[in-house]
């Protein structure tokens, strides 16, 4: 595994509200369960949160489930249905954790889904098969020289503005330790992309541009959201910008979007200096979720968000 995602710890706190419940829900008949002595005497209350959640959890992975609610205000799903929706939607790695800490999964994604109403564009999907229309511009990109403690290896750069407060914060951190962040290449309009794919098909042919450069409409730098890092090549990996962005950059909502060994899955050969900026909530969920793979947890949205979406309890409905 790529040692950016063992070197980040994320901590979870989840506050549990004391609202009256009119039924009996699986989570406090767990709680009975396992709280009953051997001589069947009452059940006690002195279990706690977490034993419970792992209680549900290897009942969700052994698969013996009642059709009953989860007991997740955010959401709909029965114990069943929830199980099918990860089985349908998740792999074999992340399926596994995603079982054992449902109630925390589905709290990330609740907040994403909330997330999605005001800032779209962190979720969406661009790659070699999803395209962003020819005239898509952010309308809030913000010029990066405004920034004068920002070091800037590129002319004209721009990001949208709900970048920067992290940008500005990851930069700081940097520099606390002692590391110099240059930046080579932000925003890129449809046709500046057009230029820079046929640029590179002229020089090397298409098969090979087609490993490291995206066609219009298909780079995550026309959401206003990708960032490469200078010096623009594989040796950026070995300097100690490189090394401390893969340590640390997912603390302040920046992914490596196409890491190491992972062609396969990304489209583009590995890239130590492209990252995107998804938020500090998608980033949690990368890191813990979904194997540190940028990739998959935006396929994962991409197929799921509308099945998801069904089974979200806005606030404002909860009861």
């Amino acid at each position: 595994m790529n040692p950016i995602f063992s070197a980040i710890v994320f901590t979870t706190v989840w506050a549990t509200t004391q609202t009256e419940i009119l039924m009996v829900s699986p989570l406090a008949k767990i709680r009975a369960m396992n709280s009953h002595s051997a001589t069947g005497t009452e059940a006690t209350t002195d279990t706690t949160e977490a034993e419970t959640d792992r209680a549900l959890g290897d009942r969700l992975v052994k698969g013996k489930l009642p059709n009953e609610l989860l007991f997740v205000p955010d959401f709909d799903f029965s114990e069943q249905s929830f199980q099918k929706f990860v089985q349908k939607y998740l792999g074999k790695v992340p399926l596994q954790k995603t079982l054992k800490q449902p109630h925390d999964f589905l709290k990330l994604l609740g907040a994403v889904i909330e997330q999605e109403d005001r800032e779209p564009y962190l979720s969406l999907l661009v790659d070699k098969t999803h395209s962003l229309p020819q005239n898509y511009a952010p309308k809030d990109l913000v010029p990066l020289k405004n920034y004068p403690m920002l070091k800037l290896a590129g002319k004209e750069l721009q990001l949208r503005a709900p970048v920067i407060p992290d940008l500005l914060k990851m930069n700081e951190a940097a520099k606390a330790d002692g590391v110099s962040l240059s930046l080579g290449s932000a925003y890129r309009s449809f046709s500046y992309q057009f230029d820079v794919f046929r640029h590179y098909v002229g020089r090397e042919g298409l098969h090979a541009a087609n490993r490291y450069s995206a066609k219009p409409g298909k780079s995550q730098h026309q959401l206003g959201l990708a960032l490469d890092f200078f010096p623009i090549s594989q040796a950026f990996a070995g300097t100690a910008a490189g090394n401390w962005l893969l340590a640390n950059a997912l603390q302040y909502g920046f992914s490596l979007s196409y890491p190491e060994g992972r062609e396969a899955t990304t489209g583009y050969i590995y890239e130590p200096w492209h990252y995107r900026y998804v938020g500090p909530l998608i980033a949690k969920l990368i890191a813990l979720y979904f194997q540190g793979s940028q990739q998959e947890f935006f396929s994962f949205w991409n197929q799921a968000a509308a099945e998801l979406k069904q089974h979200y309890i806005p606030e404002s409905k909860r009861s």
